[in-house]
């Protein structure tokens, strides 16, 4: 697996395993693969994907953090969590990449079983928002609208949907990711920026970085797929 980080000769600093951790070395691996043909980052990012599948996760979804020996540690996020939307996206965004540059069956069963996922569990309709932290079973435990996961949920949803070019899961998703786009219009943007979220009623109006650079992706995103002027105008 993947240390969180090592120091400039190589000893590890922090080795915490976090699930995330390994799917963005899969995304940056895979993408190095099709720049290089190094068939050797190309088998490294397949080795980590069989890690996430059989290291990181339990019979309800994938896990959040642990040990070097892959023991489950506390994750601390802010909020103690034993499941996020957030590290099942960014396995999404991961697999996306190594499903486009390897065509890999197993890759494309785990991304419909995250689309199903995200369509089922984590995709709140009534209130048109994704629920962010969850207990081991996959049951809300916050009252959170976050609104820059939900606009990067948006397009790479979108993205993942176009690599993997199956009507079922274009008709099935597309409503939700819309549904996601179109509500952070009206609840976050104020024409110029994009508050940070939401907690229990109460906006934390920061403005946080990655917030801002999402928004501009998701916004033009939904612009490319509805051709509604407002999203272009706000991405800009």
């Amino acid at each position: 697996g993947i240390y969180w980080s090592i120091k400039y000769h190589g000893e590890p600093e922090d080795t915490t395993k976090h699930t995330y951790n390994q799917a963005f070395a899969i995304y940056a691996l895979s993408s190095y693969y099709e720049a290089s043909k190094e068939e050797e980052a190309l088998e490294m990012a397949k080795e980590l994907f069989h890690v996430i599948e059989e290291r990181c996760m339990d019979e309800t979804g994938y896990q959040e953090a642990f040990d070097k020996e892959f023991k489950e540690i506390e994750n601390e996020n802010g909020v103690i969590a034993q499941k996020t939307m957030n590290t099942l996206l960014h396995v999404f965004e991961a697999y996306t990449e190594l499903y486009r540059v390897a065509g890999l069956p197993e890759v494309k069963e785990r991304l419909k079983w995250i689309m199903d996922t995200f369509a089922s569990r984590v995709y709140n309709p009534v209130l048109h928002r994704q629920e962010v932290f969850f207990d081991a079973q996959m049951t809300s435990i916050l009252d959170l609208h976050s609104y820059g996961h939900d606009i990067e949920t948006a397009w790479l949803i979108d993205r993942g949907v176009e690599v993997l070019g199956e009507k079922e899961y274009e008709e099935k998703m597309n409503p939700i990711t819309r549904d996601l786009t179109e509500q952070i219009y009206q609840v976050a943007f104020d024409g110029h920026s994009l508050a940070n979220e939401c907690e229990k009623g109460v906006v934390n109006v920061h403005r946080v970085w990655w917030v801002q650079a999402e928004t501009v992706v998701g916004f033009l995103n939904g612009y490319e797929k509805t051709g509604r002027e407002e999203d272009l105008t706000a991405a800009q």
